[in-house]
């Protein structure tokens, strides 16, 4: 009767995919490759972007190789799902639906959307309204959210589907669509490299969003290494780096801004938690602890910490050690 109890209150918990990918020795990265500068697959099938860089410092920091394994927007959580690749990472915007059946990081980015349209529009394509009407066409990527925000928000206007994300561009240059809505990083670097587009107002999107990274859902373990990460990478100045090179360096040549160059697109990247340069003091998370837990006490603020010492300990809350 003893055993049969003990058996009952045996519980196997679940190997986190933390776990897997340090025993395998290599983290696999779903990446689209079609979301400048975030993600580009190059003609030779390697991977350049934000995000790549990203990846790779990633793996370094886990110990492990790193190999990126190609996927599109319509099959990007279905990957994930199916063990495919261990991590996504290609310029993901959180949001509700996603967060239903896989888990998002906390975010290192600020984005929104705005238009893509020729220069010669200008005067017409002004805003939402403006390209709502009979005979506009707007081309969109499926399985992404820019699909998704023009569906909800286009009752009039021709919606296109192109499947290939990176010939939107030239499709609304040459006239085979008027209008993509995307976000307004990937609009100013378009708009900077063909002078027949213009970005419309990308430093007051029509949406503000975030970008994160996509994990497994229900791996506490896995989210709260990588939710580390980001804050590490944030309170290190890696993702300011990051930004220099591929959002920055992009939106305009040395020396010849545009008007569609405005520096960042009003991007901003999101402060490190907490205020978590400060000396790590008073507690200890278990491994598997839901972030949110983890969060709730960051937030608190160090101050008040440092506030409610002893005098006798001789520590102000100015003091660091």
């Amino acid at each position: 009767m003893r055993a049969l109890v003990l058996t009952a209150l045996i519980v196997v918990l679940p190997i986190s995919q933390l776990d897997t990918v340090l025993e395998r020795g290599e983290i696999l990265i779903g990446t689209t490759g079609d979301y400048r500068p975030f993600t580009y697959q190059r003609p030779d099938g390697t991977f350049e972007g934000f995000d790549i860089d990203a990846a790779r410092r990633l793996g370094a920091d886990l110990g492990v190789k790193v190999r990126f394994v190609s996927t599109s927007w319509p099959q990007l959580v279905e990957g994930l799902r199916e063990g495919r690749y261990d991590i996504a990472m290609s310029g993901i915007t959180r949001n509700f639906e996603r967060q239903k059946i896989v888990s998002l990081s906390d975010p290192y980015l600020s984005i929104g959307k705005c238009l893509l349209i020729r220069r010669a529009d200008r005067a017409r394509f002004t805003d939402l309204r403006a390209i709502d009407r009979l005979g506009v066409r707007i081309g969109v990527n499926p399985g992404g959210t820019n699909e998704s925000f023009v569906r909800e928000r286009i009752n009039t206007a021709d919606i296109v589907v192109i499947e290939d994300n990176l010939s939107i561009p030239d499709a609304v240059a040459e006239g085979r669509v008027d209008v993509m809505l995307t976000d307004n990083v990937e609009a100013v670097l378009v708009a900077n490299e063909d002078p027949r587009l213009f970005a419309v107002q990308p430093d007051s999107p029509l949406s503000r969003d975030e970008l994160s990274y996509m994990l497994p859902r229900d791996d506490p373990a896995f989210l709260n290494w990588v939710n580390l990460w980001v804050h590490r990478m944030a309170l290190n100045g890696e993702f300011e780096r990051l930004r220099e090179k591929w959002i920055d360096g992009v939106s305009a040549s040395p020396g010849k801004r545009s008007e569609n160059s405005s520096k960042g697109a009003g991007l901003r990247l999101l402060e490190p938690l907490g205020n978590i340069s400060r000396p790590a003091v008073g507690r200890l998370f278990a491994r598997d602890e839901p972030w949110s837990v983890i969060e709730s006490w960051f937030s608190q603020g160090w101050d008040s910490l440092f506030a409610k010492r002893p005098r006798s300990l001789g520590v102000s809350s100015a003091e660091s050690f």
